[in-house]
């Protein structure tokens, strides 16, 4: 967590960052803030696993990526990766871990049978 102290005696917008992007509008006059800003977690349901990304809101492209992945695996995200389409790094460092996992157990499932 990162404190931030704002202090304005313009009008206009007042933009902060500590991993995350606030935009802060004030109608003229001083405007002053003391507070903590934190990392929020949104949770999204890939490969029949909840995940936790950081993020404020889920994003609806997002999420309508993530469902067809859940339908298709990963012929899918070879698709998206050759037409330069990526999940967010936490996403998409789940799925390399996920896939890895899943074509190991694979290999290990032909060899035993």
């Amino acid at each position: 967590m990162a404190k931030n102290n704002l202090i304005s005696n313009t009008a206009g917008s007042i933009s902060v960052s500590s991993n995350q992007n606030i935009s802060i509008t004030s109608n003229g006059g001083p405007f002053v803030s003391n507070g903590t800003i934190s990392t929020s977690k949104t949770r999204y349901h890939i490969l029949g696993e909840d995940v936790e990304v950081s993020g404020f809101y889920q994003d609806g492209t997002t999420t309508v990526m993530i469902s067809t992945l859940n339908v298709l695996g990963k012929p899918f995200l070879d698709e998206l990766h050759k037409n330069n389409t990526f999940f967010p790094t936490e996403i998409e460092e789940y799925l390399e871990k996920k896939f890895k996992s899943l074509e190991r157990d694979n290999k290990i499932n032909d060899i035993l049978n």
